[in-house]
């Protein structure tokens, strides 16, 4: 089962380890840790998923869930384990400018998330008035009318309410 952390690398420890003992004969008991690397954590053992499950870090609003229950309201709040590198160029000698910023990571995921938004709103106005059109001739065509006068002013009427949209959304651009 996967299960995905607010942090990049945390490590969650079901059951510590208890060291041994050569005075008294204690042998070392070792202990059950699981790893979570770029903020997941793939494990095949039952016995651990359940540990897990029962853990008190695990749930929405704690460290960790799994990946069944996760909305990918993790993925904002993940921290990176590295901080954020600031580099500046050097250009003949002289300090140029910076081209990273701690901050680029964030910045860039709203700009992508913008962007697709964004393109989306940009491909239904252009697929919008065909796919209406296409829907009103198969709704028609379906129609079992009697009379081709009413076929015919189903047509305009469907033509007319196409055109209008057609109008409002170059007005928009």
């Amino acid at each position: 089962m996967k299960f995905i952390s607010k942090q990049s690398n945390y490590r969650v420890v079901l059951r510590p380890g208890i060291p041994g003992n050569r005075l008294t004969g204690q042998v070392d008991t070792p202990g059950i840790y699981v790893k979570f690397e770029g903020g997941i954590a793939v494990v095949e053992n039952q016995d651990i998923v359940e540990m897990l499950k029962k853990h008190g870090g695990y749930g929405k609003d704690k460290d960790f869930i799994s990946s069944e229950e996760s909305d990918s309201s993790f993925e904002g709040k993940r921290k990176d384990s590295e901080p954020g590198h600031t580099v500046q160029e050097m250009v003949y000698g002289h300090v140029g400018p910076k081209v990273g910023s701690p901050s680029a990571k964030e910045e860039s995921a709203k700009l992508v998330k913008e962007m697709a938004t964004q393109i989306a709103k940009e491909m239904v106005k252009e697929l919008l008035p065909t796919m209406a059109k296409e829907l009103a001739e198969k709704m028609i065509a379906e129609k079992t009318v009697v009379d081709s006068e009413q076929k015919e002013q189903y047509k305009k009427i469907e033509v007319k309410k196409i055109e209008q949209t057609t109008k409002i959304d170059e007005k928009e651009k």
